[in-house]
């Protein structure tokens, strides 16, 4: 199985594989936050959390002041999309 799994790496490298790698800095890129339930579009970031996101927006307060964390309980029930046009690839 060894052998198998060399042979393969060999392969892989001998058609340029290690050549194509490339990386890719997420958080320099410009994502926003998005909900369409509820029609919610903010600016957002990576790496980051949706209560973060929404904070630093204005859409919520501090989840983690007095009873906030009930009243915020639609945003970890709600489905939330980052979305951004990737540069580079």
């Amino acid at each position: 199985m060894q052998r198998a799994a060399r042979v393969a790496a060999a392969a892989y490298l001998a058609v340029g594989g290690a050549a194509s790698v490339r990386e890719l800095d997420l958080a320099a890129q410009q994502w926003t936050l998005l909900n369409a339930a509820r029609n919610i579009s903010v600016p957002g970031a990576v790496p980051s959390h949706v209560h973060l996101d929404l904070l630093r927006a204005g859409v919520i307060e501090e989840p983690n002041l007095g009873l906030n964390d009930f009243d915020l309980r639609w945003v970890a029930l709600s489905d939330w999309t980052y979305v951004s046009q990737i540069e580079g690839l």
